[in-house]
């Protein structure tokens, strides 16, 4: 189970003053978002060692080759079920989508059940990650997780984690017909957000950012007309983060915001 000492980095004290954004966020909404949608693979927690040891244990009970943790690293970002096909062929892209069929469902029946064994033995937070959380929390700006990861494993590591009740929403990879770059489960969290919440007003997409390590999060937030943030530090398929369309990039997620010493 993830501890204090997975925690990739140190923290600062967390300040309980009204929460400011940074100037460059302000820039790209006056005031600052109202809404904070956030990635969870690759933006809050380092979990490709847990996945890199499930899918060779897949790959390895089915007679194939295990890989390296740095191709493994380039076929996370699209649900498990990619995940899985792209380790059946080995890391070919021309075969991801001509294998057999019985064999994809067999490899991932294995891969669940060695992924939950391992969910949270090496998964780790990044670094500003609580206290970046925390700072919502205290300036009251609500957050929703949107990950492509399935629920069968999103809900086991939030809990791990200490995030049951962090999110105002999560949104997994097999909630809706379409996952990230599809807009469809940003717009459908906007929604529900909006009919569950008690306040009056009525959040629009331009008052919302999105905040992730790959081009899927760009381009679901651009579909959804919401400003994007990358991080620097996550996964994006095993492309440099400059070749995304985030519309600003941070190396931290507390650079997202102005914080008095």
């Amino acid at each position: 189970m993830a501890s204090s000492e997975q925690i990739l980095g140190s923290e600062r004290a967390v300040s309980h003053s009204p929460l400011r954004w940074s100037a460059s966020i302000n820039q790209l909404i006056n005031g600052g978002p109202k809404l904070v949608f956030v990635d969870l693979d690759g933006t809050l927690v380092d979990s490709i060692p847990d996945l890199a040891n499930a899918l060779n244990q897949t790959l390895e009970l089915l007679g194939l080759a295990s890989l390296p943790i740095e191709q493994i690293t380039t076929f996370v970002g699209n649900g498990a079920d990619l995940l899985v096909r792209r380790g059946l062929a080995q890391g070919d892209e021309s075969l991801v989508q001509n294998l057999d069929e019985d064999t994809v469902a067999e490899a991932r029946a294995i891969f669940d059940q060695a992924y939950l064994s391992c969910l949270t033995r090496a998964t780790g937070i990044y670094p500003g990650v609580t206290d970046f959380l925390s700072e919502l929390n205290c300036g009251q700006i609500p957050a929703i997780l949107v990950t492509n990861k399935p629920r069968i494993f999103t809900i086991p590591l939030l809990r791990s984690l200490g995030w049951s009740d962090t999110f105002e929403h999560v949104v997994c990879g097999d909630d809706y017909s379409h996952k990230k770059p599809s807009p469809i489960p940003l717009l459908k969290a906007l929604d529900q957000f909006n009919k569950t919440r008690e306040a009056t007003e009525v959040l629009r997409s331009d008052q919302c950012i999105m905040l992730g390590d790959s081009i899927s999060d760009f381009k679901a937030a651009a579909a959804a007309e919401m400003i994007s943030i990358a991080v620097t530090y996550g996964y994006n398929h095993g492309q440099g983060i400059s070749q995304s369309d985030g519309d600003l990039q941070i190396d931290n997620l507390m650079q997202c915001l102005e914080l008095s010493e």
